[in-house]
Protein backbone atom coordinates (compact mmCIF):
# COMPACT_ATOMS: atom_id res chain seq x y z
CA UNK A 1 0.00 0.00 0.00
CA UNK A 2 1.24 3.17 -0.78
CA UNK A 3 1.99 5.61 1.98
CA UNK A 4 0.80 9.24 1.71
CA UNK A 5 1.94 12.46 3.40
CA UNK A 6 -1.23 11.89 5.73
CA UNK A 7 0.26 8.77 6.96
CA UNK A 8 3.58 10.09 7.81
CA UNK A 9 1.56 12.91 9.63
CA UNK A 10 -0.11 9.84 11.46
CA UNK A 11 3.23 8.46 12.27
CA UNK A 12 4.17 11.40 13.65
CA UNK A 13 1.30 12.68 15.71
CA UNK A 14 1.29 8.88 17.27
CA UNK A 15 4.27 8.67 17.73
CA UNK A 16 7.61 11.19 18.26
CA UNK A 17 5.14 14.02 18.20
CA UNK A 18 2.71 12.47 20.60
CA UNK A 19 3.03 14.95 23.60
CA UNK A 20 3.32 18.03 21.54
CA UNK A 21 0.92 20.70 20.58
CA UNK A 22 2.28 20.85 17.32
CA UNK A 23 0.05 17.31 16.53
CA UNK A 24 -2.64 18.18 19.12
CA UNK A 25 -1.21 15.82 21.49
CA UNK A 26 -1.24 12.84 19.64
CA UNK A 27 -4.65 13.23 17.78
CA UNK A 28 -3.54 11.42 14.53
CA UNK A 29 -2.77 14.92 12.70
CA UNK A 30 -0.73 17.85 12.21
CA UNK A 31 -2.11 21.02 13.21
CA UNK A 32 -2.59 22.99 10.07
CA UNK A 33 -0.62 25.87 10.73
CA UNK A 34 2.46 23.37 11.30
CA UNK A 35 1.73 21.77 8.69
CA UNK A 36 4.22 23.65 5.93
CA UNK A 37 6.99 23.70 8.96
CA UNK A 38 7.00 20.02 8.92
CA UNK A 39 6.56 19.24 5.24
CA UNK A 40 9.62 21.27 4.84
CA UNK A 41 11.21 18.80 7.68
CA UNK A 42 10.20 15.62 6.04
CA UNK A 43 11.56 17.35 2.63
CA UNK A 44 14.79 17.79 4.13
CA UNK A 45 14.87 14.30 5.81
CA UNK A 46 14.24 13.03 2.30
CA UNK A 47 17.05 14.24 0.64
CA UNK A 48 18.98 12.83 3.71
CA UNK A 49 17.82 9.57 3.73
CA UNK A 50 17.62 9.30 -0.69
CA UNK A 51 21.12 10.47 -0.59
CA UNK A 52 22.59 7.73 1.60
CA UNK A 53 20.37 5.14 -0.16
CA UNK A 54 19.84 4.21 -3.77
CA UNK A 55 15.97 4.55 -3.27
CA UNK A 56 14.98 6.03 -6.57
CA UNK A 57 16.87 5.93 -10.44
CA UNK A 58 16.08 7.86 -13.45
CA UNK A 59 17.26 8.33 -17.08
CA UNK A 60 18.17 10.52 -18.96
CA UNK A 61 19.42 10.92 -22.49
CA UNK A 62 22.21 13.94 -23.89
CA UNK A 63 23.15 14.94 -27.53
CA UNK A 64 27.24 15.19 -27.89
CA UNK A 65 28.30 18.27 -29.22
CA UNK A 66 31.55 18.50 -31.12
CA UNK A 67 34.37 20.44 -28.88
CA UNK A 68 32.23 20.03 -26.03
CA UNK A 69 33.80 17.94 -23.20
CA UNK A 70 31.50 18.41 -19.91
CA UNK A 71 28.09 18.11 -19.69
CA UNK A 72 26.00 19.33 -16.70
CA UNK A 73 22.99 17.69 -15.73
CA UNK A 74 21.15 20.83 -14.94
CA UNK A 75 17.46 21.90 -16.33
CA UNK A 76 19.44 25.03 -17.96
CA UNK A 77 21.08 23.06 -20.52
CA UNK A 78 17.81 20.94 -21.11
CA UNK A 79 15.59 21.40 -24.41
CA UNK A 80 12.52 22.22 -23.01
CA UNK A 81 14.40 25.62 -21.84
CA UNK A 82 15.60 26.18 -24.92
CA UNK A 83 13.65 29.82 -25.38
CA UNK A 84 14.74 30.45 -21.63
CA UNK A 85 18.77 30.79 -22.49
CA UNK A 86 21.50 32.24 -24.10
CA UNK A 87 24.05 29.69 -22.44
CA UNK A 88 24.69 28.14 -25.70
CA UNK A 89 23.29 25.08 -27.50
CA UNK A 90 21.15 22.84 -25.34
CA UNK A 91 21.95 19.23 -24.74
CA UNK A 92 19.50 17.58 -22.58
CA UNK A 93 17.24 15.57 -24.58
CA UNK A 94 13.19 15.91 -22.64
CA UNK A 95 10.11 17.64 -23.52
CA UNK A 96 7.76 20.29 -22.01
CA UNK A 97 5.52 17.62 -20.84
CA UNK A 98 8.70 15.71 -19.33
CA UNK A 99 11.12 18.48 -18.58
CA UNK A 100 14.19 17.43 -16.92
CA UNK A 101 14.10 18.68 -13.18
CA UNK A 102 17.85 18.27 -11.92
CA UNK A 103 17.16 15.61 -9.07
CA UNK A 104 20.57 14.49 -9.73
CA UNK A 105 22.28 13.09 -6.12
CA UNK A 106 25.07 10.44 -8.65
CA UNK A 107 25.27 9.60 -11.81
CA UNK A 108 25.48 5.57 -11.63
CA UNK A 109 26.00 4.57 -15.43
CA UNK A 110 26.11 5.83 -19.27
CA UNK A 111 25.44 3.40 -22.32
CA UNK A 112 25.96 4.74 -25.82
CA UNK A 113 22.70 4.86 -28.62
CA UNK A 114 23.90 0.93 -29.61
CA UNK A 115 23.05 0.17 -25.79
CA UNK A 116 26.45 -0.63 -25.07
CA UNK A 117 27.51 0.55 -21.21
CA UNK A 118 30.64 2.24 -21.71
CA UNK A 119 32.95 2.26 -18.32
CA UNK A 120 32.31 5.07 -15.89
CA UNK A 121 35.41 6.56 -14.21
CA UNK A 122 38.18 4.47 -15.34
CA UNK A 123 41.57 5.70 -16.10
CA UNK A 124 43.67 3.88 -18.75
CA UNK A 125 40.16 3.01 -20.59
CA UNK A 126 39.89 4.89 -23.90
CA UNK A 127 36.22 4.69 -24.22
CA UNK A 128 36.17 5.64 -20.87
CA UNK A 129 33.53 8.30 -19.20
CA UNK A 130 34.04 10.35 -16.25
CA UNK A 131 32.44 12.51 -13.38
CA UNK A 132 34.26 15.27 -11.88
CA UNK A 133 31.01 16.65 -10.16
CA UNK A 134 28.55 14.71 -8.92
CA UNK A 135 26.33 15.80 -11.81
CA UNK A 136 28.96 16.57 -14.40
CA UNK A 137 29.55 14.06 -17.33
CA UNK A 138 33.25 14.24 -18.75
CA UNK A 139 33.19 13.18 -22.58
CA UNK A 140 36.51 13.00 -24.51
CA UNK A 141 36.98 13.11 -28.26
CA UNK A 142 37.33 9.10 -27.66
CA UNK A 143 33.76 8.81 -27.60
CA UNK A 144 32.18 8.74 -31.28
CA UNK A 145 28.49 8.53 -30.26
CA UNK A 146 25.35 11.12 -31.36
CA UNK A 147 23.86 10.48 -27.66
CA UNK A 148 24.46 8.83 -24.67
CA UNK A 149 21.79 7.70 -21.97
CA UNK A 150 22.51 8.48 -18.36
CA UNK A 151 21.11 6.16 -15.51
CA UNK A 152 21.45 8.30 -12.41
CA UNK A 153 20.73 8.17 -8.77
CA UNK A 154 17.84 10.53 -8.05
CA UNK A 155 16.35 12.77 -5.25
CA UNK A 156 12.47 12.09 -3.63
CA UNK A 157 10.21 14.99 -5.40
CA UNK A 158 9.09 17.77 -3.42
CA UNK A 159 6.39 17.47 -1.05
CA UNK A 160 3.81 20.13 -0.35
CA UNK A 161 1.67 20.75 2.30
CA UNK A 162 -1.46 21.52 0.06
CA UNK A 163 -2.26 17.87 -0.49
CA UNK A 164 -2.39 15.55 2.11
CA UNK A 165 -3.21 12.68 0.33
CA UNK A 166 0.16 13.14 -1.97
CA UNK A 167 2.15 9.66 -2.55
CA UNK A 168 5.32 9.63 -0.56
CA UNK A 169 7.36 7.28 -2.58
CA UNK A 170 9.10 5.38 -0.09
CA UNK A 171 9.29 2.02 0.72
CA UNK A 172 7.38 1.02 4.07
CA UNK A 173 10.79 -0.16 5.81
CA UNK A 174 12.54 3.79 5.22
CA UNK A 175 8.94 5.80 7.42
CA UNK A 176 10.71 5.20 10.50
CA UNK A 177 13.89 6.47 9.78
CA UNK A 178 12.25 9.54 7.81
CA UNK A 179 10.11 10.27 10.70
CA UNK A 180 12.90 10.23 13.30
CA UNK A 181 15.31 12.68 11.08
CA UNK A 182 12.26 14.88 10.86
CA UNK A 183 11.76 14.96 14.92
CA UNK A 184 15.70 15.37 15.02
CA UNK A 185 15.19 18.14 13.11
CA UNK A 186 12.13 19.48 14.73
CA UNK A 187 13.78 19.02 18.46
CA UNK A 188 16.90 20.41 17.18
CA UNK A 189 15.79 24.18 16.82
CA UNK A 190 14.57 24.31 20.43
CA UNK A 191 16.92 26.11 22.26
CA UNK A 192 16.52 23.92 25.74
CA UNK A 193 18.49 21.26 27.11
CA UNK A 194 15.59 18.79 27.24
CA UNK A 195 15.40 19.98 23.45
CA UNK A 196 18.51 19.33 22.34
CA UNK A 197 18.85 15.89 24.38
CA UNK A 198 15.33 14.91 22.63
CA UNK A 199 17.07 15.75 18.59
CA UNK A 200 20.19 13.38 20.08
CA UNK A 201 17.79 10.78 21.07
CA UNK A 202 16.37 10.94 17.91
CA UNK A 203 19.19 11.10 15.46
CA UNK A 204 20.46 8.11 17.35
CA UNK A 205 17.47 6.03 16.73
CA UNK A 206 17.27 7.59 12.93
CA UNK A 207 21.16 5.94 12.79
CA UNK A 208 19.92 2.66 14.28
CA UNK A 209 17.19 2.47 11.89
CA UNK A 210 19.38 3.19 8.82
CA UNK A 211 21.42 0.51 10.20
CA UNK A 212 19.27 -2.11 10.19
CA UNK A 213 18.44 -1.30 7.06
CA UNK A 214 22.04 -1.74 5.69
CA UNK A 215 22.84 -4.93 7.60
CA UNK A 216 19.34 -6.59 6.20
CA UNK A 217 20.09 -5.15 2.71
CA UNK A 218 16.65 -3.64 2.28
CA UNK A 219 17.10 -1.63 0.11
CA UNK A 220 19.14 -3.17 -2.29
CA UNK A 221 16.75 -5.29 -4.28
CA UNK A 222 13.67 -2.40 -4.19
CA UNK A 223 15.22 0.40 -5.85
CA UNK A 224 12.78 2.43 -7.30
CA UNK A 225 12.64 3.84 -10.91
CA UNK A 226 11.07 6.85 -12.33
CA UNK A 227 9.55 5.04 -14.86
CA UNK A 228 11.29 7.18 -17.67
CA UNK A 229 13.03 5.42 -20.24
CA UNK A 230 16.13 5.92 -22.92
CA UNK A 231 13.60 6.49 -26.16
CA UNK A 232 16.76 6.23 -29.09
CA UNK A 233 17.65 3.78 -31.50
CA UNK A 234 18.73 0.64 -28.65
CA UNK A 235 17.34 2.01 -25.94
CA UNK A 236 13.54 0.81 -25.05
Amino acid sequence: MAITLQDVYRRLSHNEFSNLLISDEGSGDIRDDKKEQVVSLINNALDQIFTRFPIRTDSVLIKIIEGRIEYELHPKWAFSNQALTDLGEPFIIDTPSRPFKGDVIKILSVKDQFNEELPLNEEGRFNSVFTPRYNVLAVTDHIKRDVLGITYQAFHPLIFATNSSIIVDIPRVILEPLAQYVAHQYYKTKNTQESKAAAQDHFNAYEMACQRIDQNDLIGSMTMNSGSTFEMNGFV
